[in-house]
């Protein structure tokens, strides 16, 4: 499954689970507010992220209510454009990142918050207290956390035991990567 599609269908299994848990019926329309410091919805990872819920069933619009809120690529402007997420009855929220994220985090403590792609370590930035159980209202998944990197070497490893030696690129730039010797 590409991370796309995992993040349109936990997306949608939250939205299951918060209008289950609510009690409220199958024919309320659930309502996604979507952070993002994107520029507009005609970013491609919107779109993928809007074509994975079609092909769950979702069409926006008609059966789902997307409330979409960009920066811009201006992090001054998360913090308001949160606030008026905050305000409005969401089922859940999409962030795009870990600057969206920490900030939605921050601000709204009861609706579930899903961060997709997390370009660093969920615990170090104080969104999970751990990988076991990470707590809050926050969910999503990590592509880079410190702590798996030694997990995908020795998932390499292990498919190809003949390799003596596997080279690992990391972006310096990124706070909470870390060089291995492998």
């Amino acid at each position: 499954m590409r991370r796309r599609e995992f993040l349109a269908w936990l997306a949608a299994a939250l939205l299951q689970s918060s209008m289950t848990s609510a009690g409220e019926g199958p024919n309320k329309a659930p309502r996604v507010g979507v952070l993002s410091l994107a520029a507009t919805k005609a970013d491609p990872r919107w779109e993928a992220f809007r074509r994975g819920l079609r092909e769950l069933g979702y069409i926006e619009g008609q059966n789902i209510t997307l409330e979409y809120r960009f920066a811009h690529g201006d992090f001054a402007l998360l913090e308001p454009l949160t606030k008026e997420l905050a305000n409005l009855p969401l089922d859940v929220i999409m962030a795009d990142g870990a600057a969206s994220g920490q900030i939605a985090a921050a601000m709204i403590r009861t609706t579930p918050i899903v961060i997709g792609a997390l370009g660093a370590d969920p615990v170090a930035l104080g969104l999970a207290e751990s990988f076991a159980r990470p707590g809050r209202n926050v969910t999503g998944f990590t592509i880079t956390a410190p702590e798996l990197a030694m997990k995908r070497v020795d998932l390499v490893r292990t498919a190809f035991p003949s390799v003596t030696a596997i080279t690992v690129l990391l972006n310096r730039q990124k706070p909470g990567l870390r060089r291995y010797s492998v």
